[in-house]
């Protein structure tokens, strides 16, 4: 079996250590399947990376300089963090043996303006989509340079340009499709949308090896700490716009939602209704299990920052919607909701110790 991820799988995923990436790497190294990475998808995660660490130094400076007004020193580490390095393939080849890179020298130009002319995906109009064009063609000469015959699993989140879905299934856009068919390609691809699908996909000879009621009676306390603190950092560090969209999804009024310019989150009641989804050995002898958990915060705080303007603008629909503390230079907003959330976990039970949890899915429900 052959495994390829398209770049955006990598983002906010740095150094492919989430529990999803762990199993994934894992499942590579114990079945002796090849990991390809495309130059192409290598150097954006590396560019991106790189334009996250500069934003990150950018509000920091900026925070150095208002210390700097209120006469407090705070000594910079600017320069530390300008020195750090970072090199995707370097991270993937200590985690696994199985890495393949997957050059991009040998695709035609022709081909690519070919494409951009008509356009065909992954071009699409204004000739957008030159890196994923160059990523799907890589792959492709590298199979045809192979006379690969075998499973290809893709692993791709942009189902606008590369799938679409009939049912349960996913097939490749009919000008992908046409691609394989014109180089004459016979591997089998299986398409999923990330690596939580992929994973959950392999079964789970092992996962009934446990008494999940008996594991979770032992264990729930520390499980429901830690994905309760992730949950609440997670939220915290997701762009406005997602949740917003979380909030219009629970029902909430989008004049009011679109005059917040900031969102942050706190749990009254903690962790409740959790429960064990599934659970595997992530390697033999390692002492740490795989865990899918379910839970959710049966009052979650949301508070929304907004300016007096766009408050009194819609004021009628902001105060039937939710609590307001109006200040002298900002308003705050409060929304009490009630958020379901699913999480997947590496947890070593001999020492009751979470190593990592990454969260999967949220969705809000409105309380008022």
């Amino acid at each position: 079996m052959w495994i390829v991820l398209d770049t955006n799988i990598y983002f906010g995923h740095w150094f492919a250590d989430s529990p999803n990436f762990s199993m994934l790497l894992n499942l590579c190294n114990n079945g002796r399947h090849t990991f390809l990475l495309p130059e192409i998808t290598a150097r954006e995660i590396n560019n991106k990376y790189f334009q996250s660490r500069d934003k990150a130094l950018n509000s920091y400076e900026s925070a150095l300089k208002d210390f700097a007004k209120l006469k407090i020193d705070v000594p910079s580490a600017s320069e530390q963090v300008k020195a750090v390095n970072y090199e995707i393939i370097d991270i993937l080849r200590a985690l696994t043996g199985q890495l393949v890179l997957v050059s991009y020298d040998a695709v035609s130009h022709g081909h690519l303006i070919e494409k951009a002319l008509k356009p065909k995906l992954p071009f699409r109009d204004g000739e957008k989509g030159y890196r994923d064009s160059l990523f799907w063609i890589s792959i492709l000469n590298h199979i045809k340079q192979h006379n690969y015959q075998g499973e290809i699993v893709f692993l791709n989140q942009n189902s606008k340009d590369f799938f679409i879905e009939r049912g349960r299934d996913k097939i490749f856009h009919p000008d992908l499709q046409e691609d394989i068919d014109r180089m004459e390609i016979s591997a089998r691809f299986v398409i999923y949308d990330s690596i939580k699908s992929f994973i959950d996909a392999q079964g789970g000879q092992e996962a009934h090896q446990f008494d999940w009621t008996d594991f979770y009676d032992q264990h729930n306390g520390t499980l429901d700490s830690s994905v309760g603190e992730e949950a609440i950092d997670y939220l915290d560090s997701q762009p406005l716009d997602a949740i917003k969209s979380l909030l219009s999804a629970a029902g909430y009024d989008q004049r009011m939602l679109d005059a917040a310019f900031e969102a942050s989150f706190e749990d009254w009641e903690g962790v409740e209704d959790s429960e064990i989804t599934n659970m595997r050995n992530i390697q033999p002898d390692s002492g740490e299990v795989f865990i899918d958990y379910k839970f959710d915060f049966r009052m979650l705080d949301v508070k929304l920052l907004m300016t007096h303007t766009h408050y009194y603008a819609d004021k009628f629909y902001i105060e039937n919607n939710a609590e307001t503390d109006v200040s002298d230079d900002i308003v705050e907003v409060r929304l009490l909701v009630r958020a379901d959330l699913a999480a997947s976990i590496i947890f070593d039970p001999h020492n009751d110790h979470v190593s990592k949890v990454e969260i999967n899915q949220v969705e809000f429900r409105k309380l008022r």
